[in-house]
């Protein structure tokens, strides 16, 4: 199996994803949390690869441990939305 940019790959399903980066409702936070352990279950699972778009380091730090591939960088839309080109998810 190989991406758009003829990269071979293993995964089957891309999930990607935003987080509420500035909240301190503790349910917020902790459903967050259980999404990162979710996409890391399906890593461990194979066939999954997640992609996390923050540009806060805390949620990113939080992501790398689970395995989910994080994203910083790059152009969103008027709502805050990231917008994801082909060449954005690699394997």
């Amino acid at each position: 199996m190989q991406n758009a940019d003829g990269i071979k790959c293993g995964a089957l399903l891309y999930l990607a994803t935003t987080f509420i980066e500035d909240t301190s409702d503790p349910r917020k936070i902790a459903a967050q949390e259980n999404v990162l352990k979710s996409y890391q279950r399906l890593r461990q699972a194979g066939g999954v690869q997640a992609f996390l778009f923050t540009k806060s380091e805390d949620w990113a730090q939080k992501a790398r441990a689970c395995g989910v591939v994080v994203v910083s960088d790059g152009d969103v839309n008027p709502h805050g939305t990231p917008k994801v080109e082909t060449r954005t998810l690699k394997c």
